[in-house]
């Protein structure tokens, strides 16, 4: 009988460090909804059109590049790239010109930036909380910044620790990981009191839910200075609190 030799790693809290930069992820996709949800009209037809218009253009860019290859395998993806992304405009009710002439959606950061006497509205300051304090630290994760690794290099180097230090280092990261789902479970709850704020859906007890989830997770900080610029108001005034 063939022995197993396969050797299995135990599991370790700060492996689950690994995740961290989906929370950013998170929040940009709040920022997408948000943004899409204020401006149900427009908006939602903007920002395809800039991902057909961004697609095309990374298309061509390739194109451009491989133009000297007479390689039969390309051109025949390149084809059946472009014929899909066609298709995909044309399902969604628009026309390669408006495509082309679409401005870019911008990403967060952007739609962040002040202009020159322009004051920011009541929802980009909602955002802008994103990217200060407890929040910053996640696109310092996500472009793995020195700053991101001063909080997490300890956790790669347990090697190097003394062996009496390490049970510690298991400890923190316990307490580092709570704190980050509880981040994470905040943008989560947030993008779906968005959406049933906008789609009021019935039954299942969603407004309920949501109150309660809410409630149970308003003890940490960080999630208190989410309720009460947007959302105390908002779920009041969508009958959601009731």
């Amino acid at each position: 009988m063939r022995k197993n030799t396969e050797r299995h790693q135990p599991w370790r809290a700060y492996y689950t460090f690994v995740a961290l930069p989906l929370v950013r992820s998170i929040i940009d996709c709040l920022y997408n909804i948000t943004v899409m949800l204020d401006d149900p009209r427009t908006k939602p037809a903007e920002f395809r059109r800039s991902g057909y218009r961004l697609a095309l253009e990374a298309l061509q860019e390739d194109e451009t590049k491989y133009a000297a290859k007479p390689d039969p395998n390309w051109a025949e993806w390149f084809r059946k790239r472009r014929d899909s992304i066609d298709l995909g405009i044309r399902r969604g009710g628009s026309i390669l010109a408006d495509v082309m002439a679409q401005e870019k959606w911008p990403l967060l950061g952007a739609y962040l930036r002040a202009k020159k006497g322009v004051p920011l509205t009541d929802h980009q300051l909602f955002l802008k909380n994103l990217t200060f304090g407890y929040w910053r630290e996640y696109s310092e994760y996500s472009h793995g910044t020195f700053q991101g690794l001063m909080r997490t290099a300890r956790s790669y180097l347990e090697h190097n620790l003394l062996h009496e230090e390490r049970p510690r280092l298991e400890q923190e990261s316990l307490t580092l990981i709570f704190g980050h789902i509880t981040r994470a479970s905040a943008i989560l709850l947030c993008i779906l009191t968005e959406l049933q704020a906008y789609f009021r859906f019935d039954g299942a007890r969603i407004n309920d839910r949501l109150l309660q989830i809410w409630s149970a997770l308003l003890g940490a900080p960080e999630v208190r200075d989410l309720f009460g610029p947007r959302y105390a108001k908002l779920m009041r005034d969508k009958g959601i609190n009731e």
